[in-house]
């Protein structure tokens, strides 16, 4: 670079600390727009991002939102399913009872069954002696 116009008539040393302040003048400067390009470079990866995880956000979001409507929904379910339990041990309740029930009403016609069986077999041990007794009475008067 050329001198600078204020630096005629200073002495080197002057001259030579005026080099070495604009050196580090243009260092500090080339740094800065290092550091300026890199904070851009920075600065667009962020809003990139920013936008790729608001879109990731996003879609959590409403896959939470579905998974809390999917689990009310399974809440629901369960409810109903308790309720329609309860109601088929209700009627299995109901339907026990009404076994046994028949069971003690099958035990009661057995035993019916097997009293009018005895009867018929008695009765018809004595149509039998009714039926000799007539035959006899019969083959009596003949004579």
């Amino acid at each position: 670079q050329e001198p600078v116009p204020l630096l005629l008539g200073r002495s080197d040393r002057d001259k030579d600390m005026v080099l070495m302040l604009q050196n580090e003048l243009n260092q500090t400067r080339t740094t800065l727009n290092y550091l300026q390009s890199l904070q851009h470079e920075l600065q667009m990866k962020l809003d990139q991002l920013t936008s790729y995880y608001n879109l990731k956000i996003d879609h959590l979001s409403e896959l939470l939102e579905r998974n809390i409507q999917d689990e009310e929904h399974a809440k629901e379910t369960v409810k109903k399913f308790e309720m329609e339990l309860k109601e088929l041990f209700a009627r299995i309740s109901e339907l026990t009872v009404e076994k046994n029930d028949l069971i003690k009403e099958q035990e009661k016609i057995k035993h019916e069954v097997v009293h009018l069986s005895v009867f018929l077999s008695n009765f018809k041990k004595e149509i039998a002696c009714f039926e000799k007794l007539e035959l006899m009475v019969l083959n009596t008067t003949a004579l």
